[in-house]
């Protein structure tokens, strides 16, 4: 899965990110709660990983 896509996508700012499609959040989600995504990736810090 490519992150930096989902990323790009939602990282614009306030008048350049648009919504994830349900699919795609979806996606994006499990992913996170199953600990695919990197660390890198997810805008967490190594400090609230915990």
């Amino acid at each position: 899965m490519n992150f930096a896509l989902f990323i790009r996508e939602i990282g614009r700012g306030a008048t350049g990110a648009r919504d994830l499609s349900r699919g795609d959040a979806q996606q994006l989600y499990g992913a996170m709660l199953d600990g695919e995504v990197p660390i890198s990736n997810s805008g967490r810090s190594p400090s609230r990983c915990a």
